[in-house]
């Protein structure tokens, strides 16, 4: 008997783990849906780029825009329902329910996570479109200003990946 307690313990704790990363990544998605929207509707296009010139900045300010928006939303959706219908499932389903969800949640965070590091992505190039934008090089000769603004938000970009990879491997469990 306390060995079947000790393991529906550690099957509830696990899918704790799952249920906070699927909160957490909804958060953050949902955070991202709402400033993609803002920007959509706030962002004042400059004069001189608006239609029937065609300048790229706004191109891909409007398509990484959209496009936060939807993988975005996709992500806090898929997310929602999961920790509703896992919750709902573990406690009044049958006796592998638990086990049946934190299978589940494990199937889905790779493709979720993917979404959301896509949108996070998206976001950020939708934030640098916006610098294009504004500091064009027709208004300031040179692009200098966006063009530090890029190479920093490059670097950063880099090092957070590098880091999120340094602490993968801090926090990889050792294979026995």
């Amino acid at each position: 008997t306390q060995l079947r307690v000790s393991g529906l313990d550690l099957r509830q704790a696990e899918l704790n783990f799952y249920m906070l990363r699927f909160t957490m990544s909804g958060s953050i998605s949902g955070m991202n849906t709402a400033l993609a929207y803002i920007g959509i509707i706030k962002i004042k296009i400059p004069e001189e780029m608006q239609p029937p010139a065609f300048a790229w900045q706004v191109s891909l300010f409007y398509i990484c825009t959209c496009t936060t928006m939807v993988l975005s939303m996709y992500n806090l959706i898929v997310t929602s329902f999961c920790i509703v219908n896992a919750k709902g499932l573990s406690l009044r389903g049958a006796p592998d329910s638990f086990a049946k969800c934190v299978r589940i949640f494990r199937e889905e965070w790779k493709s979720m996570r993917i979404v959301l590091v896509l949108s996070l992505l998206s976001f950020v190039l939708s934030g640098l479109s916006i610098s294009w934008m504004k500091l064009d090089s027709e208004h300031t000769y040179y692009p200098i200003s966006t063009l530090a603004i890029t190479i920093l938000v490059v670097m950063v970009i880099i090092a957070m990946f590098r880091k999120i990879l340094t602490l993968q491997e801090s926090f990889r469990i050792p294979a026995e």
